[in-house]
């Protein structure tokens, strides 16, 4: 691949600013949640609702969704900045990273974040090892929509951070992009097929 190449995807990359997720979950050893890399609505039938997410599998909530089967889905608003940035930048193999947020349980038992503007318990209905992630087909069992703010992006959360925040987020997406390379690089050694060279 020519060296321009990876700064050119990088930079077509930055015009996406998704809509920031948060995903919980719960084993009978306890609980967590992290800023999920991507989420997405994959269903238009109105009664079967249904979510693909990817999970890095380093994280604490990976452990709690493979336990457990159910995850939670949240969107939050601008004002809940501060509380989801915890989410991101801390470990739950470390804290508690779910403390101070009011927590409700629905169908599943998964935790729901009751300060967020909208919420969806799922449960997992198939999973694709991608190396480093596992993608996760998700059934949704219950949604509600409990405010009316518009929902926080990506963008929102690295606006409102300082430049302790920024670079300690810096650092941790330095680092789990290194562990997430190593994951894909041998997922493809392994899964390799007959391509042609682009």
């Amino acid at each position: 691949m020519p060296q321009t190449k990876p700064e050119q995807i990088k930079e077509a990359l930055q015009l996406i600013d998704p809509v920031l997720w948060v995903v919980t979950s719960k084993d009978e050893n306890g609980h967590g949640g992290l800023i999920a890399t991507f989420v997405s609505n994959i269903s238009i039938v109105k009664d079967c609702p249904r979510f693909l997410i990817g999970i890095a599998k380093h994280h604490h909530t990976w452990t709690l969704i493979e336990n457990s089967g159910c995850c939670a889905l949240h969107l939050f608003s601008k004002q809940s900045v501060n509380e989801v940035q915890r989410l991101g930048t801390c470990s739950g193999k470390q804290i508690d990273k779910l403390a101070g947020f009011q927590i409700t349980h629905w169908a599943t038992g998964a935790p729901i974040l009751s300060d967020a503007v909208a919420a969806f318990d799922c449960k997992v209905e198939s999973r694709f090892d991608s190396g480093d992630r596992t993608v996760y087909l998700l059934e949704v069992v219950e949604g509600h929509q409990l405010g009316t703010e518009p929902a926080m992006q990506f963008s929102d959360l690295w606006e409102h951070a300082d430049l302790e925040q920024k670079n300690l987020m810096k650092n941790q997406l330095a680092a789990h992009g290194q562990i997430d390379q190593l994951a894909i690089e041998q997922f493809r050694q392994q899964n390799s097929i007959d391509r042609p060279e682009v």
